[in-house]
Parts: structure tokens; sequence; C-alpha cells
């Protein structure tokens, strides 16, 4: 078995490639290194990639990009089919205690709330998006009570 089945394998049900599992599965970095040069993977963030000819959740991507951001308000409003026009801006909720700074640069159409940590957890689902991924959402309850 070639290095690239290997990674293959450990690629998640969400479709994408972790740093993580491939060091924790004993494949050197270089290795990475080299099917990024050759064009069979794509670096989709620090630490996370995705094979080439994969269909990626844009929504899986932001979800492990920001580990405690839930959508919220108008995007979450539209994936409970209560909107009938996705926002311009996607909306995730985090904790007042996680920092998101370094996000806000590179996510320009993600808008950060930030409430206080003992609320942050009230009303969260999991939800398939619109591409198939598991993502995790306000219920319509909270989303109501936000807007």
């Amino acid at each position: 078995m070639t290095d690239l089945d290997s990674l293959k394998k450990l690629v998640r049900e969400n479709g994408y490639l972790y740093t993580k599992d491939v060091t924790s599965a004993g494949i050197r970095r270089e290795q990475l290194k080299k099917y990024l040069d050759e064009g069979g993977l794509i670096r989709e963030s620090r630490g996370i990639y995705s094979f080439a000819d994969s269909i990626n959740d844009e929504f899986v991507l932001l979800q492990s990009r920001c580990k405690k951001g839930i959508f919220s308000y108008g995007t979450a409003l539209y994936f409970h089919g209560l909107s009938d026009r996705f926002p311009q801006m996607v909306s995730m909720t985090v904790p007042k205690t996680y920092n998101v700074f370094y996000l806000k640069e590179e996510l320009f159409h993600v808008e950060f709330h930030r409430i206080k940590p003992s609320l942050w957890n009230i009303g969260i689902i999991e939800m398939v998006s619109p591409q198939g991924g598991k993502i995790m959402v306000y219920d319509r309850e909270r989303c109501i009570c936000d807007m």
C-alpha cells in the first residue's frame, strides 16, 4: 500500500485530512509536502487538507477552522428552512473567551457573534449541510430568540 492510499484511508467522513491524523498514523509530513507539490492535495488551512479530486463542504471547513463556532442567526434560519435566501454574511456564534482574531482577517465573509460562555451551548443541534456534511447549528427556537 502506498502512502497515498494510506492518506486516503485517513480522510475523515467530512472529507478532510488533518495533519494530526497523518502524523499519528506514522506518515511523515514530507509526504504531505510531496503530494501538495504534485497537486494531489490542496491545503485548505493550517493542518487541514483535501484531495484535489474531491468536492468539499465549505460549512464543514468553517467549523473545522473555528472549533467552537456554531452557525447562527440568518445562516441557521436558512438551514432550518425558515428563510428562502442565503445570507450574504455567514454568521457564527462563539464564546466571548474564544479568540477569533486570526480568523476575522482570513474569513471576511463570516460574521462572528460573541456571547457569554454559559449561554453559548444552549440549543446546539447537529444538522446536515446543503453539501451533505455534519455541522453544528442552533435550533429553531434559539435562532428566533437571537433575531
